[in-house]
């Protein structure tokens, strides 16, 4: 009879190891490559009378260590556009709250927000950070916006997955849209009712963008949507008409005795460029000390 317990305890053991070993195969096989995924990025803007305002929410989830580099959040603001309602929530997988912050917890940096030199904008970011592994972060803000330059689509793809996108345009005041997504050949749904015009478009499952050694981050061929709305103004700026002669003529105005612009001779891509410096520039680095 003790026999009997005995080898009975020992396969209760297997077969527990067992389940346990197809549970965490299972889970290994379902985490991205970088530890971290975009669950879905949703944003929602209406038109009217020259200006917008919107909704956006993003959900991320952070399956381990690995996923931590990608545990931030971030919004603008500048003298023409102003986030409210912002709030970053942090809850387990299983959906209990780990804790909330709002607008007034976020680092907020002006200026200098890229190598390109000072700007207007102010960055507010934050990162969201806890030992629960894994956890779902939730960036939630209102935006309001005095002119519609800033309505001027986003970025799809990142370093991480995504699974779903929703990007929607609500045109109420006859404002027509032009639109270019970069990177895929899906197309906007166009509906009208009560007067609007809904512009949105969809994707699912985009997958992690590529790293390539020595780009530059703006340099990236991600997907990602760009817009421009007819009769927009920015200021004492307007835009005089949607081709490339007059958005030409409209960055022009804007940096007028700014800075110096060199007509440029001959056109290459950007791979091409990145091609030619990988394959015939070299260098050798010798460090002396520190700082050196």
């Amino acid at each position: 009879m003790k026999q009997l317990n005995k080898i009975s305890s020992y396969l209760f053991i297997v077969l527990f190891l067992l389940s346990g070993m197809t549970a965490n195969s299972f889970a290994d096989e379902s985490i991205p490559e970088k530890g971290a995924k975009y669950l879905f990025k949703t944003w929602e803007y209406t038109i009217d009378d020259g200006a917008y305002t919107g909704k956006v929410h993003l959900r991320k989830i952070i399956y381990n260590k690995l996923g931590e580099k990608y545990n931030a959040a971030y919004f603008i603001e500048n003298k023409f556009t102003t986030i409210k309602k912002a709030k970053l929530r942090v809850s387990s997988i299983d959906g209990k709250e780990l804790y909330t912050k709002e607008k007034k917890h976020f680092n907020k940096q002006c200026g200098y927000g890229s190598a390109g030199g000072y700007d207007d904008n102010c960055i507010f970011y934050l990162d969201a950070e806890t030992s629960h592994f894994p956890y779902v972060i939730d960036l939630e803000y209102t935006v309001e916006c005095k002119s519609l330059f800033y309505l001027s689509g986003d970025i799809f793809q990142e370093f991480i997955p995504v699974d779903s996108i929703s990007y929607v345009v609500n045109s109420s005041d006859g404002t027509l849209i032009h639109s270019k997504l970069y990177g895929s050949d899906v197309q906007p749904l166009i509906s009208e009712y009560s007067g609007i015009t809904s512009y949105q478009w969809v994707l699912n499952n985009i997958p992690a963008l590529k790293s390539l050694k020595y780009l530059p981050p703006d340099a990236r061929q991600e997907i990602r949507l760009r817009l421009i709305c007819e009769g927009l103004a920015l200021g004492d700026y307007a835009l005089s008409e949607v081709s490339w002669e007059g958005i030409g003529q409209w960055y022009n105005e804007l940096y007028k005795g700014k800075c110096n612009i060199v007509p440029v001779e001959e056109t290459f891509s950007t791979q091409e460029i990145y091609n030619d410096v990988i394959e015939n520039i070299r260098y050798v680095a010798i460090e002396i000390g520190v700082g050196g």
